[in-house]
């Protein structure tokens, strides 16, 4: 049993880092798999929607697509917060060894993370038009990556270190990336609240694991879990002591709160 709880975090493990790489930071244009995976599979899956169920369908099928990680982001965010509220509360009121006041401080740092993902997928990166071309061209030419030419797809100058997003159809000036748990491209006018609100989501995960973790040796300590007797299910013997079995108890206890100090902790 404890053998597959290990087994299935590391496939966990594996899956978020083949899909972050993947889909999140491979370059399409020089990854084989991230250009198949971001650009040939989806375009396939939308032309045997469109032909099977009709214009209309594919269109709704693609707006899902576009807000997809969007929801992933919210479906995580909530419900990662809804396991804390209705789990790992009233484990610290019970316990003895986390104040209380750490629910208080979790109420603000739940609306800076939801806070922080909003004002960013709203604010504009900076959007290279006839209008602003003079507010943003700020930087030289050095005519060896960055020359002065005309951008096919919009007709405007393509100014140094901008960029077409594809994803947002508009240029952006000083273009990091697209970011799809923000539906919003990163550039020159918001790339600073970006770096914000991933400081304020580690922190948000950094603080959660903090307070967990502690939650968990508290249960240690009160339940003197260093110095029990386990015994196997299925033999009836006094089982090892180890830290793994501990945590496995503890774990099994606490299924929905592990689950969530695993998904902190990574």
């Amino acid at each position: 049993m404890i053998g597959g709880f290990f087994l299935v975090v590391s496939l966990y493990f594996l899956g978020c880092g083949i899909f972050f790489y993947v889909c999140l930071y491979a370059d399409p244009e020089t990854s084989p798999a991230a250009r198949y995976f971001t650009e040939t599979l989806p375009q396939c899956f939308m032309r045997t929607v469109r032909r099977l169920l009709g214009p209309k369908v594919a269109s709704v099928f693609s707006m899902f697509a576009e807000m997809f990680l969007v929801f992933v982001y919210l479906f995580i965010i909530m419900g990662g917060w809804t396991v804390m509220f209705f789990f790992g509360y009233p484990f610290i009121s019970e316990s003895k060894h986390v104040s209380s006041l750490h629910k208080y401080v979790g109420y603000a740092v739940f609306g800076a993370c939801l806070t922080s993902w909003r004002f960013v997928s709203r604010k504009s990166p900076g959007y290279i038009t006839h209008r602003t071309i003079a507010k943003f061209d700020n930087f030289p030419y050095d005519d060896l990556i960055f020359v002065n030419k005309i951008c096919p797809t919009v007709g405007i100058r393509k100014l140094p270190r901008s960029k077409y997003d594809r994803w947002s159809r508009r240029h952006v000036a000083r273009f990091d990336h697209f970011c799809a748990w923000l539906n919003n491209p990163i550039g020159e006018e918001n790339y600073r609240y970006f770096l914000l609100f991933l400081l304020i989501h580690v922190g948000m995960s950094t603080y959660g694991s903090y307070v967990t973790f502690h939650l968990f040796r508290g249960e240690v300590i009160d339940k003197n879990l260093l110095n029990a007797v386990f015994y196997d299910m299925n033999t009836g013997e006094e089982a090892e002591i180890g830290m793994h079995v501990i945590a496995h108890f503890l774990f099994a206890r606490n299924q929905c709160l592990g689950g969530l100090f695993i998904l902190m902790a990574a």
